[in-house]
């Protein structure tokens, strides 16, 4: 299973463990109407950017009317029951970097108050995102699975082409056999035929001459009484 990393950072980073993968966050000046401090959630993933940006956008599409907006996602009002019954404000976007896919995401809560590392709501923002990233994992999985078994049916099509092939080449083989085995019958009789033809042939030669000799002895016989 690929790994997925999620790790709580405020004014410095550092690493807290949660029985679910931990979640970075870290605080930083935005531009949101008035210039206000929030903290920025984030969670990096070994998975394909595509399929984590495209799985995370129909995600927020759950929370509410979804947005795109120089290169960031915003959905706004945002509805996550868990975090709060009023309305939210989602800001994240999807960046990639050496085989690692990251989420950067921004809650902020109805008052103006964005969830940090140390927030009550905290815990409920980091399953947001650990708990997409699992999904995210299976979805993986399911995909390469998918991926395999497609390559399996290619390999199997393939290889039934080519025993369908084969079939027909034997096929034709067989037919070539019977034929050319046809016409070596057919040349069979016909040199049965010519052999009884010149075992006739001698024999009627060697009537013939025999015919030949008797009349030749009779000539000489007859030629003989006249000359006495």
């Amino acid at each position: 299973m690929k790994k997925f990393l999620l790790i709580s950072l405020l004014s410095s980073y550092s690493v807290l463990v949660f029985a679910q993968p931990s979640v970075y966050t870290k605080t930083k000046k935005v531009e949101i109407k008035d210039p206000i401090t929030t903290s920025e959630i984030f969670a990096s993933v070994e998975v394909d950017k595509k399929l984590v940006e495209d799985a995370w956008r129909e995600q927020l599409t759950h929370y509410g009317r979804l947005l795109s907006t120089r290169g960031s996602l915003v959905v706004d009002p945002a509805y996550i029951s868990s975090i709060s019954s009023e309305p939210l404000v989602i800001t994240s976007k999807v960046t990639a970097s050496r085989g690692w896919t990251t989420i950067f995401m921004t809650i902020q809560l109805a008052n103006g108050e964005t969830i940090h590392g140390t927030h009550p709501k905290y815990g409920a923002a980091e399953k947001v995102l650990s708990g997409f990233l699992e999904k995210t994992q299976r979805l993986e999985e399911m995909y390469k699975a998918e991926s395999e078994l497609n390559q399996t049916d290619k390999k199997v099509q393939s290889d039934q082409a080519l025993m369908m092939q084969m079939q027909k080449d034997l096929e034709a083989n067989r037919k070539e056999y019977d034929e050319a085995k046809k016409k070596i019958e057919t040349l069979d009789e016909e040199l049965k035929q010519i052999k009884a033809a010149i075992a006739k042939h001698d024999e009627d030669k060697k009537k013939t001459v025999s015919t030949r000799e008797n009349l030749r002895t009779k000539v000489l016989e007859s030629r003989q009484k006249m000359q006495r």
